[in-house]
């Protein structure tokens, strides 16, 4: 019959092989789902930096700051699910201690961030809408390959929409405070980009500009806003959902590095 000092010895054993174990399976996870967040960061700034290019104002940026920090955050998960594994498999103190302390540094980030998000996600429909109407009147249909123009005829084109909405007019009317495109009051024209597109499986486009006169329901009537406010509005929710899976994962992956520390003493 085993004598209780051996049972104890045993029961902490077992103890410490299970939390060992939780430790390498829960970072599994997190190591998949920061792959997932950078593919998606950079399939978004590869797939839709068109976006980015029409928001380059004074003050933008907002598009690719999101995108950068879903892969940011990406990288982060995998270097953190890293670090644990290695920690948990070779029963090190030094690593585990650097876990630990990285992911509570890790936890304030993250916090600090969402609330900042938050904060900052209030102002997003002014300052969105105003940095795309700071870049219309750089807008030039006599140079395509410009990085605006041809950002506004992605833009446009793929989101099936022109212009932005000021107040109550429709949102093509911005088009015509666009000198290159409009040299005078009596000039009503919008790029080729807001024309609606015809059933030809060349990708052509119905003629909206009948001479200098706007043939208006042949023009895409949705707000470019619209369309870059909701794709960004979507990202960012990913981004706030798995901010707070990340924290509350984060919580316990420091509860687990901190037993197995102490257990392996």
């Amino acid at each position: 019959m085993k004598r209780v000092k051996e049972v104890e010895d045993d029961e902490v054993d077992g103890f410490e092989c299970c939390t060992q174990w939780a430790l390498l399976l829960f970072n599994l996870p997190l190591m998949l789902m920061g792959i997932a967040l950078i593919i998606l960061g950079v399939v978004g700034l590869t797939e839709h930096g068109y976006i980015a290019d029409a928001l380059q104002a004074e003050n933008g940026g907002l598009f690719t700051g999101v995108m950068v920090l879903l892969i940011v955050v990406g990288a982060l998960m995998m270097i953190l699910a890293v670090i644990g594994c290695v920690a948990a498999f070779v029963e090190s103190h030094t690593l585990l201690m650097i876990y630990y302390v990285s992911v509570l540094v890790a936890f304030l980030l993250i916090v600090i961030g969402m609330v900042l998000g938050y904060v900052y996600r209030g102002q997003l429909e002014t300052t969105l809408r105003q940095e795309l109407l700071d870049t219309m009147p750089s807008y030039d249909p006599e140079k395509p390959q410009d990085s605006i123009t041809l950002a506004w005829d992605k833009t446009q084109g793929n989101l099936e929409c022109c212009g932005v909405a000021k107040g109550e007019e429709r949102p093509w009317k911005a088009w015509l405070t666009n000198q290159r495109l409009n040299s005078g009051q009596a000039d009503s024209r919008v790029p080729e980009s807001c024309c609606l597109a015809t059933s030809n499986a060349n990708g052509q486009r119905a003629n909206c500009n009948d001479g200098n006169k706007v043939v208006e329901s042949l023009v895409y009537q949705q707000d470019c806003f619209t369309g870059a406010a909701q794709f960004l509005e979507t990202n960012m929710s990913t981004l706030t959902i798995v901010c707070i899976f990340f924290a509350l994962t984060l919580m316990v992956a420091a509860a687990l590095s901190i037993s197995l520390y102490i257990l392996i003493d």
